[in-house]
């Protein structure tokens, strides 16, 4: 059985008796499966303001996997005869939403899945019902997809890696029942398989954040399983990113507060991995089985099937200082301070205009925040012609120096100091912009610099708006911000230029927030030779001062920007 294996029933059950906390788990998803047998069977229940099947489908893979999960635990029929009733009614649906094709891909894994699981106790009347289903529902609509080279065939997002995952689980664990159909399903889907895991960089990042990422992997790994148990894993593709290397991009996206880097349409809160366990299984990766159990929310049936022990991550070492992901993202810590900047390309799906944006922490508090996505629902967020017009999509939006919007046309990549692991730059290169844009970055213990360096290429706008977000308690005080409550003693203020105050904007008529947000923001002219500005984020007591990183900031546009001659550096009041 796919997940399980031929002994599954007996190796789980040994874990179970093996290990006190494997026990605890175990205890808890036999409690989740039996408040599924005291619930209503599935149902087709579509979201009424997106049309979407989603949610359905997502409830009916938590029921089969807790189910099979307490089932195998505890050999207790009434969980088995659940998973096949709850597959029984997703196959009677009228369909599976295939305009929204990811839908149809999660219904049809978990249907699979359950399939192998159960179709030794079925009827062979049910057997049929229940494959005819999936390949009704699922395999044929899939096959048009894949022969109609549908938008999520060559997207390269997580929709790439879900769609063709879910099509494999499904014609993998019914080829014995449908060969025909599900052979050319693995012929076509397999290499758009290999073109989703290819958009993992060599570190493991994922172009539209951990949120998606995670989803992506998850959906690649019931994938390999799937080939894996139908006796082909010599089809796996040879992916090139690091997709193997995953679990530590989402691990690198969350600061000592345990909250995120919400970049984009990333939550600010950490989702479960179901899969973690899966990665550290297979090579030992400490690092994975750490992230299994750090992030919060109810354990996942695959939390006990991929079971590592705590002890397992006690030797997952230190996160790095710096850490620098080709999909769009760079990250410094010390500490209990933490530093994330979004990079890339605006163009990633799921992007905001927001390059060079960042969230900042110091003391584990997070003083520098993300305002976070914007609603799925409202018309025309997904929609490119309208996505930008929504606000919290705009560059107006982020902890930015602008003029104008980044355009979508725009990107940036990261400039690494090899001798000095505190810092890194970025350039953000936009066609449409009215500067050539270098920004910089430094964390030590208790002490950050945000550092700007703007050269006009041409007429000059009248001034940019510095720009920075806070859901901490603040007040200005002396050109300064200084943080309350748990931040009590950091401020925020600008050393360049010099005598430039940072003042104090509520934004509670702009957006609509849990906690209240205030924008700390400056307007600042342009000189004719260029603009350097410096924020400081520290202790009262402590003034580091910017005046290396404007120096390296010069020495980069220098480099890169050979036709520039008139560069300002700008003396720094320390």
């Amino acid at each position: 059985m796919i997940l399980f294996g031929p002994s599954g029933a007996q190796t789980l059950r040994l874990r179970v008796a093996d290990s006190a906390h494997a026990a605890e788990i175990a205890e808890d998803i036999v409690e989740q499966a039996a408040d599924i047998c005291r619930s209503e069977i599935i149902s087709h229940v579509l979201d009424p303001q997106r049309g979407m099947l989603l949610e359905t489908s997502r409830l009916l893979g938590r029921r089969v996997f807790t189910l099979g999960a307490a089932w195998m635990v505890t050999g207790h029929a009434a969980f088995r005869n659940r998973i096949v009733a709850e597959l029984l009614a997703a196959t009677a649906f009228p369909d599976w939403n295939r305009q929204h094709f990811i839908d149809t891909a999660e219904m049809m894994a978990a249907v699979a899945i359950g399939y192998d699981w159960s179709k030794d106790v079925m009827t062979g009347g049910q057997r049929e019902t229940v494959v005819e289903g999936i390949a009704r529902l699922g395999l044929h609509p899939g096959l048009g997809s894949l022969k109609g080279a549908s938008g999520w065939t060559t997207a390269g997002t997580n929709w790439t890696l879900v769609c063709s995952g879910g099509l494999i689980v499904a014609a993998a664990l019914l080829r014995d029942d449908l060969a025909p159909l599900c052979t050319e399903v693995l012929d076509l889907a397999l290499p758009i398989l290999q073109s989703g895991l290819d958009q993992f960089d060599a570190a493991g990042g994922w172009p539209e954040g951990a949120t998606y990422g995670e989803y992506g992997a998850r959906y690649a790994v019931l994938a390999q399983e799937a080939l894996q148990e139908a006796g082909l894993a010599q089809r796996w593709p040879a992916a090139k990113g690091g997709w193997l290397r995953h679990p530590d991009f989402p691990r690198a996206m969350v600061g000592p507060s345990g909250m995120t880097f919400n970049a984009g349409d990333s939550l600010a809160t950490p989702e479960r991995s179901p899969v973690a366990g899966w990665f550290a299984r297979r090579d030992g990766d400490r690092a994975a089985a750490a992230w299994q159990w750090e992030t919060p929310g109810k354990p996942h049936a695959f939390d006990l099937i991929w079971y590592n022990s705590p002890r397992a991550a006690e030797s997952a070492g230190e996160v790095p200082r710096r850490q620098v992901f080709d999909a769009g993202y760079a990250v410094l810590r010390h500490g209990d301070s933490y530093l994330a900047v979004r990079t890339g390309r605006n163009r990633t799906n799921h992007a905001h205009l927001d390059l060079g944006s960042f969230v900042l922490e110091i003391g584990a508090q997070r003083l520098a925040c993300d305002l976070g996505r914007g609603d799925y629902a409202a018309e025309g967020y997904f929609d490119p012609q309208k996505r930008f017009s929504h606000f919290l999509a705009q560059t107006s939006a982020h902890n930015l120096v602008f003029a104008q919007e980044q355009s979508i046309d725009a990107q940036a990549d990261t400039i690494v100091d090899e001798a000095d692991e505190t810092r890194f730059a970025i350039e953000v290169s936009d066609p449409a912009s009215p500067f050539r844009h270098l920004r910089a970055f430094q964390l030590d213990a208790d002490a950050a610099i945000v550092a700007d360096l703007l050269i006009p290429r041409g007429a000059l706008p009248p001034a940019v708006t510095w720009q920075c977000h806070t859901q901490m308690p603040v007040k200005a005080v002396d050109g300064a911000v200084r943080f309350g409550g748990p931040a009590e003693g950091l401020s925020a203020r600008l050393l360049s230029p010099s005598g430039t105050a940072l003042t104090l904007a509520p934004m509670s008529g702009v957006i609509q927030q849990p906690i209240p947000v205030a924008r700390m923001t400056a307007t600042l002219p342009v000189p004719a030779d260029g603009l350097f500005v410096a924020c400081l984020f520290c202790h009262d007591a402590r003034r580091p001062d910017p005046a290396g990183l404007s120096g390296w900031l010069t020495r980069i546009a220098r480099d890169r920007w050979p036709d520039v001659h008139a560069m300002k550096r700008e003396r720094v009041d320390g």
